[in-house]
């Protein structure tokens, strides 16, 4: 896709930063990922973000950036404690509680896109519709139980159908969506809607 929109991760914690930009890289394939030491001090750069995701100890030392950029900024803490008026993630803990705070996050946020840019908005729907055409009935109600968590044995229990079969439907939905792992097989079936986020489980 062109003109991706840029999101910026700004915080001084490396690794945290990197961990972070892979997950963002899951989760919003079309944007691109910039990772920032401080906030960008120049007003034409700051509108080039379609997002800030920043450490709470950032917003304490630059808190008039913030505070002018709400809508865009989400702030990633490690304390219970909310961070009015901004969006927040809890970013101590597992990885699966990490993974359905973010995809929380997006559906609120950009449930109808009306914020993406146009073009980016139509093509997103576009390759949605393809995509979702792939998926059988059945592979479809295989994809929803790997996403709530169930093992391949349960599933072929539930559905009556011999362990081969879903591992078979499995390798299908796979290579049909491109999702080579589990957390992706749980983006693909949320960004889709064919389960919702508080719903998901990583087994």
């Amino acid at each position: 896709m062109q003109h991706h929109p840029k999101i910026a991760i700004i915080g001084q914690h490396v690794l945290e930063n990197i961990g972070l930009q892979g997950l963002l890289e899951k989760i919003i394939p079309f944007a691109h990922i910039e990772m920032l030491p401080t906030p960008p001090i120049v007003d034409m750069e700051q509108q080039e973000y379609f997002h800030y995701f920043v450490f709470e100890e950032l917003l304490k030392l630059h808190p008039d950036f913030f505070k002018t950029m709400v809508r865009k900024t989400i702030v990633l803490t490690r304390s219970n404690t909310p961070c009015p008026p901004f969006h927040h993630i809890k970013i101590n803990v597992d990885m699966q509680e990490l993974l359905k705070q973010f995809l929380i996050l997006e559906q609120m946020v950009h449930h109808d896109r009306e914020h993406f840019p146009p073009n980016i908005a139509r093509e997103l729907q576009e390759h949605e519709e393809k995509k979702e055409s792939l998926l059988t009935p059945r592979e479809i109600e295989i994809l929803k139980d790997i996403a709530k968590g169930k093992s391949s044995k349960e599933i072929a229990e539930e559905l009556h159908i011999s362990l081969s079969t879903v591992l078979s439907h499995r390798k299908n939905i796979m290579t049909k969506t491109q999702a080579h792992s589990a957390t992706k097989l749980v983006i693909y079936a949320v960004h889709h809607h064919y389960i919702s986020a508080e719903d998901i489980h990583l087994s």
